[in-house]
């Protein structure tokens, strides 16, 4: 398990071993034990806008003896690296949920450097719409914790999910509507009412939006007694 000194530990290794400046953002447990979110992770996510740097940054792992699982020359698919039970996660551009968009870049939180590493936080704002595709009971305690300890700009959320939708992600109003449900009735903090409508609307937007050739959805509008999972 790694606490952040032994996070500091392990990205100040791997930027002595790098053989040019490197940049990536940190996702996932790095992220959330920078900002004391969570006491220490398993494994190390991250992402890189530069299919180079994410060749630089695998290549100093297998200096360090990590075993690469993948193909770091396809972009659009995650890469891993693994010694003994630390797994390195690296992915470029964009994950399954989500695409690393210049909104959210330009919002890093700060920078933490090591050696020829220069690692960025996603804010915490940032790491709520991050979190949103997990359906893991402590994402959701965690989302309570970004609420209740950080400043949280609503309308920066929206527009991201926004974004998101654009960039291709369409599910991620959805999953952040569920998500932000679950962290307001499970840990009591206040998602103001705005937040949820503002998300209805988004969804039901790409619902309507037909695929080509295709006809336009009929937004479905439950009824009473309606559950959630049911046709």
């Amino acid at each position: 398990m790694l606490d952040a000194q032994r996070q500091d530990e392990f990205f100040q290794l791997v930027g002595s071993h790098l053989a040019g400046p490197v940049t990536c953002w940190a996702l996932g447990g790095t992220a959330m034990v920078y900002w004391g979110l969570k006491p220490e992770t398993k494994d190390v996510d991250l992402i890189t806008d530069d299919p180079g740097a994410r060749a630089d940054f695998m290549a100093a792992l297998s200096d360090l003896g990590f075993e690469k699982v993948g193909d770091v020359s396809d972009p659009s698919k995650p890469v891993a690296a693994t010694r003994g039970e630390l797994s390195v996660d690296v992915f470029c551009l964009e994950t399954t949920h989500m695409v690393l968009s210049a909104e959210m870049k330009a919002r890093t939180g700060r920078y933490l450097s090591f050696g020829r590493l220069n690692l960025g936080l996603p804010a915490p704002q940032d790491i709520l719409v991050l979190k949103s595709a997990t359906d893991r009971r402590e994402d959701v305690l965690i989302g309570g914790r970004i609420i209740r300890r950080f400043p949280v700009d609503w309308s920066v959320v929206l527009a991201e999910a926004a974004t998101q939708e654009r960039l291709g992600k369409s599910r991620v109003a959805y999953d952040l509507f569920d998500f932000l449900w679950r962290v307001s009735t499970e840990t009591g903090a206040e998602v103001p009412a705005f937040v949820p409508e503002d998300l209805r609307r988004q969804v039901l937007e790409t619902l309507s939006r037909p695929y080509p050739g295709e006809p336009a959805l009929v937004p479905f509008a439950p009824g009473p007694g309606h559950r959630r999972g049911q046709p």
